[in-house]
This record gives C-alpha cells, sequence and structure tokens, in this order.
C-alpha cells in the first residue's frame, strides 16, 4: 500500500515543471491570472502528498479537517482554472526535425544494411 501511493505521489511531482522566479517581485493586478495558474500547476503535482499527509493522525482531528477544507478548495480551483500549456507539448509541436512523409528520400532503402 505505501509503495503504491508513494508511486503516484512521485509521479505526480515529478511531473511538474518548475519555474523559477529570480527574486520575489511586487504583482500588479493583471497578473492575477498568471499567479492562479501558477498556484493551480504547482497544486495538480502536489495534491497526492498533500491529501495524504493531511490524513496522518499526528495532527489534531480540528488541523486534519482544516487542511482538507483547505486541499478541497484548492481542488475546486483547480477545477476551474484551466491548466497552463506545458513545455513538452509545445516543444513537441515546434520540433522540425521530422521529414515530410509526402517526400521520397531515393538513398533509402529498407533493409539495405542487412
Amino acid at each position: 500500500m505505501f509503495l503504491k501511493s508513494y508511486r503516484a505521489i512521485n509521479s505526480s511531482i515529478c511531473s511538474v515543471q518548475i519555474d523559477f522566479e529570480p527574486a520575489f517581485k511586487p504583482l500588479m493586478p493583471a497578473d492575477q491570472a498568471t499567479v492562479i495558474q501558477r498556484l493551480v500547476k504547482y497544486y495538480r503535482g502536489l495534491a497526492p502528498w498533500l491529501f495524504d499527509v493531511a490524513s496522518w493522525s499526528v495532527w489534531p482531528a480540528k488541523w486534519r479537517l482544516l487542511i482538507t477544507v483547505f486541499l478541497q478548495t484548492l481542488e475546486t480551483l483547480s477545477s476551474i482554472t484551466p491548466p497552463p500549456e506545458t513545455a513538452p507539448i509545445a516543444e513537441a509541436a515546434a520540433d522540425t526535425t521530422t521529414t515530410d512523409p509526402t517526400s521520397t528520400d531515393p538513398s533509402f532503402k529498407a533493409g539495405k544494411d542487412l
């Protein structure tokens, strides 16, 4: 059971691409959507771990309840906010190393290296 939950948590955390800000900077009201998207992106990666931590019996019952309600609120926020475009998808779309499938390459002969 632990290994299964560890694998799910680790997979979720490793799937998040972290964008480092060089220093804290004050935000303008126009940055609100960007901040919410960043919050949702990082929350989605940490959600399995946060829910696991919230279930630990070392926390008093009131603490666990508050953490769970807070996480449910973040879950609701993440469900109404579309996820930002991830870099691997953008990189794959920009990949121009593939050749045109309609063109023929006369130097290519299937099985010639056998």
